[in-house]
């Protein structure tokens, strides 16, 4: 039923198939259902809330939506797991306090579709994820989606523009990615992703998870024991290659302020490389917005992740200009 009301874009639908997911848990453990039928419905709930995130559009209220109707289901709960189940849960015996088992579904789902979605598809997905992390609703391991992001945009060598070969070898194309920026030697894929095409999606997450982000990486914080269900991703949150090569550490859980840094230098290069042409200027734009968003949070921070990295007022304003950015507290 998801499926087939996300493909007529019926959104209101979708939620209330949502809501009425989550009420008929509530009545199924009145009833005294068995715990296996109890977990199986929690899915069912979490698999309809992700077909809506990836309807909704990214920083829009239908988004606020999604986001409202988790908050007011943990706050509302009034019930507890059966006892079966309370060993998958951890600690708590409280039903809906933890939204048991929404950190893996996502976390799963970014995973299994991340590389297939629609562009826009993708972009509405990691924002929903980001302000899930942003506002606490659930566990800090949702950021292994932003932190997939992150390092296969910046810490994996992937092309700035699509494979030249897709179109015929040209000398234009030749020059579309600077030698400061490595290149992935792969074979030609149907759809190769690209900086150009994941850069949005970055953006998205940066719009709402950066504050958060940024806090985690100050503290190189310890989200706590890992999700049943997700162990085999637990790679996502280590650096990649690039981050690796220039030997950055990542902290227990991926946040660390020598973490961050790579990223803001990683995005400053591909803004600076690229030209005013067309796709490369899109690529600069984009990663200038990215790059804003992080200085943005890093003056809300003291501790290690500004240590050392005072910027006064002049110099603020002269690095944004560079880059075509605002400092917004000018504006």
């Amino acid at each position: 039923m998801t499926t087939q009301t996300i493909k007529r874009g019926d959104f209101l639908n979708a939620l209330n198939f949502a809501q009425n997911n989550i009420l008929e848990i509530n009545k199924s453990l009145l009833r005294g259902e068995t715990a296996a039928a109890a977990e199986a419905q929690i899915h069912n709930a979490w698999k309809s809330i992700i077909a809506c995130s990836e309807e909704a559009e990214a920083g829009g209220r239908e988004q606020d939506r999604l986001a409202l109707l988790l908050l007011e289901t943990r706050a509302t709960d009034t019930l507890f797991f059966p006892v079966q189940m309370r060993q998958i849960d951890g600690a708590s015996a409280s039903l809906w306090s933890n939204l048991p088992f929404l950190v893996e579904d996502i976390v799963i789902a970014w995973e299994d579709r991340w590389e297939t979605m629609r562009p826009d598809y993708r972009c509405n997905f990691i924002s929903f994820t980001a302000r899930l992390f942003a506002i606490g609703a659930c566990s800090d391991w949702i950021a292994l989606c932003g932190l997939d992001l992150l390092r296969e945009v910046l810490e994996t060598p992937i092309l700035l523009l699509p494979k030249p070969q897709q179109f015929g070898k040209s000398d234009n194309f030749k020059a579309a990615a600077a030698p400061s920026i490595p290149r992935l030697q792969t074979p030609i894929s149907f759809d190769p992703k690209t900086v150009l095409e994941l850069l949005p999606a970055l953006r998205s997450f940066l719009d709402f998870g950066s504050a958060r982000l940024a806090a985690l990486c100050n503290l190189s914080a310890d989200a706590g024991p890992l999700p049943a269900g997700l162990e085999r991703l637990r790679g996502q949150a280590d650096p990649g290659p690039l981050a690796r090569d220039a030997g950055v550490v990542a902290g227990p859980c991926g946040f660390a302020p020598q973490r961050w840094h790579f990223w803001t230098r990683r995005l400053m290069e591909i803004s600076e490389v690229c030209t005013s042409s067309t796709k490369d200027g899109l690529i600069a734009s984009e990663a200038a917005t990215c790059l804003g968003r992080m200085w943005d949070k890093e003056e809300l921070i003291a501790g290690p992740l500004t240590q050392g990295k005072a910027v006064n007022l002049d110099e603020d304003l002269a690095r944004r200009q560079k880059l075509g950015l605002v400092a917004t507290f000018l504006s």
